[in-house]
């Protein structure tokens, strides 16, 4: 369930932080990676933005949601 909580975080709010997550969710830093990482092998295109440190979906897009 936290694996989509996040993914939902992620599509509504492009450029949410790690810390913003593990904040919101009440989850260890490694934790939220690991969802992160999930997510990412079972096909969501979450990408990291190093500039502005933050995770988004490439293209604004979730396989989960349909928004393709």
């Amino acid at each position: 369930m936290d694996c989509l909580r996040i993914l939902s975080l992620i599509r509504s709010r492009p450029g949410i932080r790690t810390q913003e997550l593990v904040n919101e969710l009440e989850l260890s830093t490694r934790t939220v990676q690991r969802y992160i990482s999930t997510l990412q092998a079972a096909g969501e295109w979450i990408a990291y933005d190093h500039s502005k440190k933050g995770w988004y979906l490439q293209d604004g897009v979730s396989v989960f949601f349909g928004d393709y």
